[in-house]
């Protein structure tokens, strides 16, 4: 279509402002026979170093726009993660640094982007860990809930993420800003024993697992024990027993 044409030819803000309001948000959706929508072409096409701040400007338009009409669906981040090929999503990769993280920076400047589960959507598409830690150091959204309830932290537990592979950063950005421990935030949440907790204590956490939880009450072990995490409360009671005598 004529958006698909326009983002090849790395056209101007105004040119692309003006193709949206008269085709409306369909052309964001619609892929070229390279299943490329408008926003994979800006992003994979070339262009030189005088163009880039108008690219940043682009593709925060098209990302913006379609992250309001939901392109990609929930987690598709305004069609940037709805692409159908490795090869188109690893060539979106190679353009984080220098394009697509300005361009959410500029997005979240003008919309309420805790709106929209990017980082949920970042770890369900299985992001490289820099990504995960970019979102979460630029982008202030590990509070941002998706609409089954969710946040970051129970998608990077629900998808396997490594401990070190950027849950870390979002347990620790959680825990600062709900006012938690990070242990408790981590047995609050389910996080397995060799998944992560058993880090958190080596790295200083053991000092918290005898602090009641601001707001239940409970200890972390009681967090664990909910969640059905049953060697981090073999764990946990046994590096502080008495917490099971009734004071």
């Amino acid at each position: 279509n004529s958006l698909h044409v326009a983002c090849g030819c790395n056209a101007s803000i105004e040119v692309v402002t003006k193709l949206l309001e008269v085709g409306g948000s369909e052309l964001l959706m619609e892929k070229d026979r390279y299943e490329k929508n408008p926003l994979h072409i800006l992003l994979t096409d070339r262009f030189s170093p005088s163009e880039r701040n108008e690219v940043i400007k682009v593709a925060a338009k098209l990302i913006s726009e379609g992250l309001q009409s939901q392109v990609g669906g929930e987690y598709g981040i305004g069609g940037l993660f709805n692409s159908t090929t490795n090869e188109i999503q690893a060539k979106i990769y190679n353009k984080w640094d220098d394009i697509i993280l300005p361009a959410l920076e500029k997005v979240k400047a003008d919309l309420d982007i805790n709106m929209y589960p990017i980082l949920q959507a970042a770890i369900i598409n299985r992001s490289p860990s820099a990504i995960i830690k970019d979102i979460v150091k630029h982008l202030d959204c590990v509070d941002t809930k998706d609409k089954g309830g969710q946040l970051p932290i129970d998608a990077a537990i629900r998808f396997g993420r490594k401990w070190n592979d950027g849950t870390k950063e979002i347990a620790e950005a959680l825990a600062l800003a709900r006012g938690r421990t990070l242990v408790n935030t981590c047995t609050r949440h389910g996080l397995q024993w060799e998944d992560g907790l058993k880090c958190v204590l080596e790295e200083g956490g053991c000092k918290d697992i005898e602090e009641r939880d601001i707001d239940t009450g409970l200890f972390p072990f009681m967090f664990a024990a909910l969640n059905g995490t049953t060697e981090s409360v073999f764990h946990l009671i046994k590096m502080s027993p008495h917490l099971l005598v009734n004071r």
